[in-house]
């Protein structure tokens, strides 16, 4: 094998290229041989490398793998840092570190711990920001720690704090983007900040506001689609814009526009998940899209049809939670499904099925918000369910 450290720059290269393009099995062959060169010689990039290896277990559902790297890069980061404080690269990989750490803890469960390392992540970017102001890569880090902030702050229930990080996201990104337009990727984070903030306008009932964010965010991904047409990426936050549109036109009661947006979400998400079966992010989507199909049904009183698309959502649950069990987000999602499945035969006079769903539903939540008790939304849907459960006893007692 060559062993300088160019051959193995273009071999780290190579397999960020093929991540990035959802080509994990190829992208892991050149990690692999980067690492080992690199280890040779003794090279910096080795501690690089298993940031890059946390990267690769996270997207493969190995949360524990994922964690072991991101600590081991974190340990060696930290320790280069505190020997040599103004050394930029070491600050800057240690916030990187950071960053992974936050992700996964949020993905666990561990919102306290996931503040904490999102924090450390954002303090560190400042301090870097403001060292070398015209350093756009460092303003673009310190625009995503604003993203993860904000999105712990929406967990948490701190809706304004969430509102005004993403806002301020947008305002990097579109900065960064007017800087530097041939980047994607700029652009790319100001419709993500827009579909967030339509997101939460939408939970909020501002329908006028969540309107005017997610035309946005769709209008920017049609863009970017359009730009780069084999991001997998791109394709995938088009996908989402669509159903988040649906989902306020489900609102607002405009049948066939959410319809065809339903059914746009359903075509692009089967596509990318039998193009990327690996990617678990991409099943979740498909699995979405099938039970916001189930929602229309149902409300259409086609309890079949719900039935049918509620059972397909179900399936890729419980999937995605025997292949990765410490994310707390498919756990919800399973919950979820269990509830909305309960509705199904609670309307059909079902009462047994429905109870055993409820139950299931009801024992997912009662666990999450034991481990995660600072998760706002956790303890809404456990209150919610409790409440359904009352009432369909009430139902059964008749």
């Amino acid at each position: 094998m060559i062993q300088n450290p160019e051959f193995a720059d273009l071999q780290l290269a190579l397999a960020d290229n093929y991540q990035d393009t959802g080509n994990l099995s190829e992208g892991i062959q050149y990690l692999e041989q980067a690492h080992k060169i690199y280890q040779a010689l003794q090279d910096f990039n080795y501690f690089v490398c298993f940031e890059r290896w946390g990267r690769v277990y996270e997207v493969q559902g190995d949360l524990n793998k994922a964690l072991q790297h991101y600590e081991t890069f974190y340990k060696h980061m930290y320790e280069l840092h505190h020997q040599f404080p103004e050394h930029q690269l070491y600050m800057h990989n240690l916030a990187i570190a950071c960053q992974g750490l936050g992700v996964i803890y949020r993905n666990t469960g561990n919102i306290p711990k996931a503040k904490r390392y999102f924090t450390e992540y954002h303090q560190l970017m400042q301090t870097l920001t403001s060292q070398d102001t015209d350093n756009n890569r460092f303003k673009a880090n310190l625009a995503t720690s604003f993203q993860y902030l904000a999105g712990i702050a929406y967990i948490r229930g701190q809706i304004l704090e969430a509102i005004d990080a993403y806002t301020q996201y947008y305002q990097i990104k579109k900065e960064l983007s007017e800087k530097q337009p041939q980047n994607t990727k700029h652009k790319y984070g100001m419709a993500t900040a827009n579909g967030k903030l339509g997101e939460i306008y939408l939970n909020q009932l501002d329908y006028p506001q969540a309107l005017v964010h997610l035309e946005a965010y769709n209008s920017l991904m049609l863009e970017l689609c359009n730009q780069e047409k084999a991001s997998p990426a791109f394709q995938h936050s088009l996908a989402v814009s669509h159903q988040l549109l649906g989902t306020l036109h489900e609102e607002n009661r405009e049948i066939p526009i959410l319809i065809s947006h339903y059914e746009m979400y359903l075509q692009i998400m089967s596509k990318l998940s039998q193009t990327y079966p690996l990617n678990l992010d991409y099943k979740r989507s498909l699995g979405i899209a099938y039970s916001k199909l189930g929602t229309v049904y149902f409300k259409s009183l086609n309890y079949r049809e719900a039935l049918y698309y509620y059972s397909l959502d179900l399936e890729i649950m419980n999937e995605l939670t025997s292949i990765e069990p410490d994310n707390v987000q498919w756990h919800n999602g399973l919950a979820i499904n269990h509830a909305q499945i309960a509705t199904v035969f609670y309307e059909i006079n079902d009462l047994d099925s429905s109870q055993t769903n409820l139950e299931e539903a009801q024992r997912i939540w009662q666990k999450l918000t034991e481990n995660s008790p600072e998760n706002a939304q956790f303890q809404a849907r456990l209150e919610q369910v409790n409440a359904d459960m009352k009432e369909l006893k009430s139902s059964q007692n008749v």
